[in-house]
């Protein structure tokens, strides 16, 4: 990246999605713009605290659906990966359903991102959604592996914090869409999204 301070953050469609026939902005999904996504939220602290910053956001899904072997996906992310990082989240779990190996698997992701980028500081984003002890997994895992991990117990599965039927959204030209897709409802909304980005925020260096 640049020469400045730099962020990666890595997640999955809470994080960044492509625009799709029932999802319009090519930012986290659905925040109602794309400013109001939490990844969008960070980067524009970090802009107004440091002179220099350089960002990029990858939506890393396909290690999430893989039922086994999951590190066979690692070596895209090192396009991604090097030593002028300062900051990387990681926000992924959510679409993992077979958890035999997730442990493992979370944690071997987050050795090979702190072998590859050594200075960044690493920050754990929870589940949004629950699925037994899948956000235990990954909690262990960021432990085991020294780095930060940010529960979302506060706004987990809670219908006040989820998009929801109906709620209108505005894509890159300002033109308006209503959602009607029930996975797009149950994502988060934008208080949701800013209570990811404040967590982000508040443990940032600290």
């Amino acid at each position: 990246m640049g020469g400045g301070y730099n962020y990666l953050a890595i997640g999955n469609s809470i994080t960044k999605h492509p625009i799709v026939d029932y999802w319009w902005n090519e930012c986290g999904m659905a925040a109602t713009s794309a400013d109001k996504d939490y990844y969008h939220i960070v980067l524009k602290h970090l802009k107004e605290e440091k002179d220099d910053v350089s960002s990029n956001v990858y939506n890393f899904s396909i290690w999430e659906t893989l039922f086994t072997d999951r590190a066979e996906t690692i070596e895209v992310l090192d396009y991604y990966l090097d030593e002028s990082l300062d900051l990387i989240t990681i926000q992924l779990g959510e679409n993992a359903q077979n958890l035999d190996t997730f442990e493992s698997d979370f944690e071997y992701l987050i050795n090979h991102i702190k072998e590859k980028s050594p200075a960044a500081e690493v920050i754990v984003i929870g589940d949004f959604w629950e699925n037994g002890n899948r956000d235990e997994m990954k909690r262990e895992a960021a432990e085991k592996c020294s780095v930060k991990y940010i529960s979302l117990n506060e706004i987990k599965d809670k219908k006040d914090y989820m998009c929801g039927i109906g709620t209108v959204v505005f894509d890159e030209a300002g033109e308006a869409h209503t959602v009607e897709h029930s996975g797009v409802a149950s994502h988060p909304n934008d208080e949701a999204m800013k209570y990811i980005a404040e967590r982000i925020i508040e443990n940032i260096n600290n």
